[in-house]
């Protein structure tokens, strides 16, 4: 394969799916602000063992297709 080959095929696997169980978003999201990079934000599900952090902001995706705010502090 040659390099633009391969370039290619990295690019199609970070694509969206067209389509998906939107069963598997519900939940909470929180942002994984040590992953970011400069084009992507990086959210995990809020069971995942985070590092300490200052606080994290995030999603929470309800039955029925509403979304709530999550926001650091109490």
């Amino acid at each position: 394969m040659s390099t633009s080959g391969l370039l290619e095929n990295i690019h199609w696997r970070r694509k969206m799916p067209t389509e998906f169980s939107s069963d598997l978003l519900l939940g909470g999201w929180l942002h994984s602000h040590e992953e970011d990079t400069p084009d992507e934000k990086i959210f995990r599900p809020d069971s995942y063992p985070f590092p300490p952090s200052r606080g994290r902001y995030g999603y929470e995706f309800l039955e029925g297709g509403s979304l709530v705010l999550l926001e650091p502090g109490p």
